[in-house]
């Protein structure tokens, strides 16, 4: 039985071809039967970037079947193991695979590309130490978090024998919640009259008004918009799910003519990636407007409390793309301006004058 789930390269070759384009896919494929409780058989397989690594998973799993459980794992350098991982994350956002890539390639370079399997506690453990001494512990244990996703997806395809993170001596804490700052009218008023240029002033209200993300705004296309109906309809891809915000009238106007103006197949707004460190475009205008602490994403939250000032939890919850109401009301929420005027208004308890008594002129009082 062992012999007819014997692994084998695609082809003889492991390139696996594409007919209809007269060529290769990219890659090399491994291939091999399995079966089920039933005894059907199933076929897989499995894309690997070096043709090594695909003659070693082969070699490794046929193996297990001819000689049994053999604990060996496929020896791989980490950038060359997070080069597939990140391939594997194509349905992710472009935010998020950024995220994911930067953490593994800081680890990667501080540690000089180690093998995969040659990561134990001591090496974790210098890698926390050197990012506490330059970032906060927040972005810390953001970057453990993508860690211990791209090692258990090594343990999983053999690359690890077990995940070192959870070796490590001492973790950041993973329930810090950075505080998001409070936009008044007049700093977001401020912070459009630093931006540089129309179409990242336009970016800025879209993502003020209906809450999308960065990426999903630089990635807006001629599809994406509804001009009878006033709204977009988009994929928010970090929660595979659609969203139909809607156009303010006021940004009707501007959306109309890079419509006309942009050939269709590109992005309509330009110039809004980033352009890294201080050199980036949000950064520049957050500085010049004083609002250094303000980061793109905490537009989200603005346009959040402002949606809900204006329709409510329910209809806001389904602009942001939110499973339930109380999500949203629960990661922006922000005290209310307007709030505080009512409470003021009351007088304060223990100091109000009790209801059918007055003060005469002589200063009896009289029922």
């Amino acid at each position: 039985m062992g012999r007819r789930r014997k692994a084998w390269l695609l082809n003889a070759t492991g390139k696996k071809n594409n007919y209809r384009a007269g060529g290769t896919y990219p890659g090399y494929y491994v291939s091999w039967n399995d079966y089920d409780l039933r005894g059907r058989r199933i076929n897989r397989s499995r894309h690997f970037n070096k043709l090594t690594h695909a003659r070693e998973f082969v070699r490794r799993h046929n193996a297990k079947r001819d000689l049994g459980d053999i604990d060996r794992v496929i020896p791989i350098n980490t950038l060359d193991a997070s080069i597939e991982f990140i391939n594997g994350l194509s349905t992710l956002s472009d935010e998020t695979i950024r995220l994911y890539s930067n953490a593994i390639h800081q680890f990667a370079e501080w540690l000089g590309d180690p093998l995969v399997c040659e990561i134990g506690r001591i090496e974790i453990d210098s890698f926390i130490a050197h990012k506490m001494s330059e970032a906060s512990e927040s972005t810390t244990a953001k970057h453990c978090r993508s860690l211990k996703r791209f090692f258990n997806w090594c343990v999983k395809n053999n690359y690890a024998a077990a995940n070192p993170i959870g070796l490590a001596t001492t973790l950041p804490r993973n329930d810090l919640v950075r505080k998001k700052p409070r936009i008044s009218d007049a700093a977001f008023t401020k912070l459009l009259k630093a931006l540089d240029t129309p179409d990242r002033r336009l970016a800025v209200q879209l993502a003020a008004t209906t809450g999308l993300d960065r990426g999903v705004i630089t990635r807006l296309s001629h599809a994406d918009i509804d001009f009878d109906a006033r709204q977009f309809n988009l994929m928010r891809f970090k929660i595979s799910r659609p969203v139909y915000p809607y156009v303010h009238d006021a940004l009707v106007k501007p959306l109309r003519l890079r419509v006309a103006r942009v050939p269709v197949g590109q992005p309509l707004l330009q110039g809004l990636h980033h352009q890294g460190g201080a050199q980036d475009w949000w950064k520049k205008a957050v500085s010049s407007a004083g609002l250094a602490s303000l980061r793109f994403v905490d537009l989200r939250t603005y346009a959040a409390n402002w949606l809900r000032s204006i329709l409510g939890d329910f209809e806001a919850q389904k602009i942001l793309g939110h499973s339930r109401p109380d999500v949203t009301a629960k990661h922006y929420y922000q005290t209310n301006p307007e709030s505080q005027r009512l409470i003021s208004k009351r007088s304060l308890p223990g100091t109000a004058t009790r209801r059918g008594t007055r003060k005469t002129s002589s200063g009896d009082k009289r029922a």
